[in-house]
């Protein structure tokens, strides 16, 4: 009897160190940035493009394909070529420092991807880079495992994608050479079949076109940001696929980007007569809303909050109702 309870004393012991090893992250109403060779950790601003550092070097090398689970709270990405899946979370201390986790997968030995996001049921999709197989690992049990795999029906050159929450595909924009399109693409993530939905409008850059990071917030918007130039675009897919000019941040490397898809990004935009720059498509006045992180600053008495500015002569149409 003694044996058996020392047994299960350890037992005991083992799986509560285990458990509390870390600490979810939760769902967090802000978009959130990996970069650099050694991981860094930033919060970007969508109003401004300006970019918060929050953790320097939470991982000794550069994780990627990086989404957020709803179903643990915890960011997850992966070591690519490394076969080892990265978990981010917070330490179990009272510092609230941000950490990371390894899990090896032997499916996942010398896979090369820098492309994955998570699904609402707990699923990370890896695209292979260079290559238009998919492999699928499970995030929900105690710890991540191959799930399945399937390869894409086209071939697209991509640097990340990312799930809608409102129509459960996958989205993505391909990188591209000066000149070439830029497409708009729908993953089914049942069987790989992808679909173009369109050219994603004209984009002013002369560089090598890659879009290293891409999140969708609740609302469905798709956001891209735009590696060598620090450009942010919005496309509203259930509409169209034309990317509209939101912000400009810096130029990065290494980047990749994730949120939570319960959270919305809020914005007050601003409600001045015609003749001024109002709306998002004029580049009009805005500021994101106090969140993670970010300073409560606004003018004015009160803030509204829209998806996009809405003139009017008296400044005052968005007061009392989201446009």
């Amino acid at each position: 009897m003694r044996y058996n309870i020392f047994k299960l004393t350890i037992l005991i012991f083992l799986t509560f160190n285990k458990i509390n090893a870390q600490e979810p992250i939760g769902c967090i109403e802000s978009a959130f940035m990996f970069q650099n060779e050694d991981t860094d950790v930033y919060i970007l601003n969508l109003a401004d493009g300006n970019m918060i550092q929050i953790k320097d070097n939470v991982a000794p090398y550069n994780i990627n394909s990086i989404g957020f689970n709803k179903k643990d709270g915890y960011f997850w990405g992966y070591k690519n070529g490394g076969g080892i899946v990265v978990r981010i979370g917070y330490d179990n201390n009272d510092s609230r420092e941000w950490s990371y986790e390894e899990f090896a997968i032997s499916e996942l030995n010398e896979f090369n991807s820098v492309t994955g996001d998570i699904d609402d049921n707990g699923f990370l999709y890896l695209k292979e880079s260079g290559g238009n197989r998919v492999l699928v690992i499970d995030l929900n049990g105690d710890k991540p495992e191959y799930s399945r795999e399937f390869n894409l029906n086209t071939s697209i050159n991509l640097t990340d994608w990312a799930f809608n929450p409102k129509d459960k595909f996958i989205y993505a924009v391909n990188s591209s050479k000066e000149g070439e399109a830029k497409h708009l693409y729908q993953i089914n993530i049942s069987d790989g079949k992808v679909v173009d939905k369109g050219d994603i409008g004209a984009i002013n850059e002369t560089a090598f076109n890659s879009f290293g990071a891409g999140f969708f917030d609740a609302d469905g918007f798709f956001y891209i940001y735009h590696n060598k130039t620090g450009d942010i675009y919005r496309i509203d897919v259930a509409k169209s696929s034309e990317a509209v000019w939101f912000a400009k941040g810096p130029t990065v490397m290494y980047n990749d980007g994730a949120m939570c898809t319960d959270a919305r990004f809020k914005f007050d935009f601003g409600d001045a007569p015609e003749r001024y720059p109002t709306n998002l498509e004029q580049n009009g006045a805005r500021h994101l809303l106090p969140t993670y992180q970010q300073p409560s600053i606004y003018l004015g008495e009160n803030i509204s909050e829209e998806f996009n500015g809405k003139a009017s002569e008296n400044a005052d149409a968005d007061e009392l109702m989201m446009v």
